[in-house]
């Protein structure tokens, strides 16, 4: 027995009772081959499809042998109508009389599942539709090359020329192209027909159109074309970018380009017409070649110079220079010119030759910036630290009947002025003092050994180291005076330059 066909107010039912109640799997699908047998993708969802899988009489199809409990009414294929219950008379094509199905069953179930038949359009993209065959349910296909629509946004003519065949005329690439011509891509498009022939005709050829026939234009710089005597026309008049603004080039081959680096060598670029450079060779001298600024060298295309000669002997009494070629000069500077040495501790220095008969800057011991004028502060200056200090002084002790000697070189002159009994004495040369102290009233005495004292020395006797008018007695052999019991000073002056002193103590 051949299938019945499904009527179509079945198929139209069905699709109602899925838009109403939307069974939805558990799935989720995009299409319908994607669901099992006898489903549909509907929504993003497999749902079944009504009808498949039972008979169109409403019976199910579960071809187990058994007879369908409701009677078939429907026209077998010889046209007779079945009236009673026979072995599966259901709709699906199959009943023959035997009850077998005619998907080769064995008598059991199906093992093969009925195909939906897909409708377009009905709201479903169904297995066996697409972009292309029902835009109305699946939407339209994105752009592609070959489906002879240009989609501006997605193509153009040079991805896809089959779709956008028309491209603007590029003048150069070897083709005379649609928009071009000859007056204006010669590269590309031949002469007009009668262009060569040696004769101008003004109606169809120019100077520019047909410079063979007609001759070239007169020149024009800068318009962008190479006219004339023109080597070059780059339509700008910016100078160094290979074109000047004459239309000639900035450089030829051969041109001797000078960067003014001596360790560089320089060229003509032939395809840019720009001056270029490159390291030159290294160890070339380089620089001004002076000893006294410094040698220079070549190295990597840069000039490295050695470092200047250092003339300064650090001696105050030379005016130092560097001249080429005998490099250092030390010129000594006048004799008696202050100048200022390297010592905190000693002022006053000038250019004096000592022994060994070289000029320095010297001075004299005694002349120290800490000298406060005061004769009654020990002034001391720190070397080291460069500083000044200053204490209450400790006289040198003498012992009374005991002989004592010194030298004032190199000593201060401190007790000037001293104002005596016979008088006012400036004593201008160098001091020392020293301190006895007397334990019972009576007559101080202070005699010079001549053999051993410097002529001229003075010995003053004080009450008060520190008041040049507590001045007692002098003399430049023996000094005497009368005194209480108490503390004295005994002040040596000698020369400006010092000298040697000695004498001894005679005490009540």
């Amino acid at each position: 027995m051949t299938a019945r066909p499904r009527t179509r107010a079945a198929i139209v039912l069905g699709l109602l009772w899925l838009l109403a109640v939307g069974a939805a799997c558990s799935e989720e699908c995009t299409r319908s081959s994607q669901c099992g047998a006898c489903q549909q993708c509907v929504r993003g969802s497999c749902s079944a499809i009504p009808g498949c899988g039972t008979d169109a009489d409403g019976g199910a199809d579960a071809d187990d042998g058994a007879a369908d409990a409701d009677a078939d009414v429907e026209p077998d294929t010889d046209g007779t109508t079945e009236d009673g219950i026979g072995p599966d008379g259901d709709a699906d094509g199959d009943d023959d009389g035997s009850g077998a199905d005619g998907d080769a069953d064995d008598g059991g179930g199906d093992d093969g599942a009925d195909v939906p038949v897909a409708v377009c359009p009905n709201g479903l993209c169904e297995e066996g539709e697409s972009c292309e065959t029902c835009t109305l349910d699946c939407g339209a296909c994105p752009p592609r090359c070959g489906d002879g629509s240009c989609q501006p946004d997605y193509e153009s003519c040079w991805d896809c020329a089959e779709d956008c065949p028309t491209c603007p005329p590029v003048c150069g690439n070897g083709e005379c192209e649609a928009g071009e011509t000859f007056e204006g891509c010669a590269a590309d498009c031949a002469p007009p027909v009668d262009c060569g022939d040696g004769t101008c005709n003004p109606v169809t050829e120019s100077c520019t159109s047909c410079w063979p026939d007609c001759g070239d234009c007169p020149s024009s710089c800068p318009n962008g074309l190479v006219e004339g005597t023109e080597e070059c026309d780059d339509g700008n008049t910016v100078a160094g970018d290979g074109c000047e603004p004459g239309c000639t080039f900035t450089c030829h081959l051969g041109d001797p380009c000078d960067d003014t680096n001596p360790c560089t060598e320089n060229f003509c670029d032939s395809s840019s017409h720009l001056c270029g450079a490159r390291a030159g060779t290294d160890g070339v001298p380089c620089g001004t070649g002076d000893i006294c600024t410094g040698f220079g060298t070549c190295l990597s295309g840069s000039c490295y110079s050695s470092t200047a000669l250092d003339c300064n002997d650090d001696e105050p009494c030379t005016v130092d220079t560097c001249e080429v070629p005998e490099g250092c000069i030390h010129t000594e500077r006048p004799e008696g010119s202050s100048c200022v040495d390297p010592f905190y501790c000693i002022t006053g220095e000038t250019c004096r030759r000592g022994l060994d008969l070289i000029l320095r800057c010297r001075g004299d011991l005694g002349t120290s910036p800490c000298n406060d004028g005061n004769i009654c502060t020990t002034d001391i200056c720190d070397e080291d630290a460069d500083s000044c200090s200053y204490e209450t002084p400790i006289f040198r002790e003498v012992e009374c009947g005991g002989t004592t000697g010194g030298n004032t070189m190199g000593r201060p002159n401190e007790y000037r002025n001293l104002v005596c009994p016979d008088g006012t004495h400036t004593a201008g040369g160098a001091d020392a003092i020293h301190q006895v102290t007397l334990a019972s009233p009576g007559t101080l005495t202070v005699t010079f050994n001549a053999a051993d004292t410097e002529p001229g020395a003075t010995v003053y006797l004080l009450s008060d180291a520190c008041l040049m008018s507590s001045c007692l007695a002098r003399s430049t052999t023996s000094a005497t005076a009368t005194v209480a019991a108490g503390t004295y000073y005994i002040v040596v002056d000698t020369s400006a330059g010092g000298g040697p002193y000695d004498f001894n103590v005679s005490c009540p």
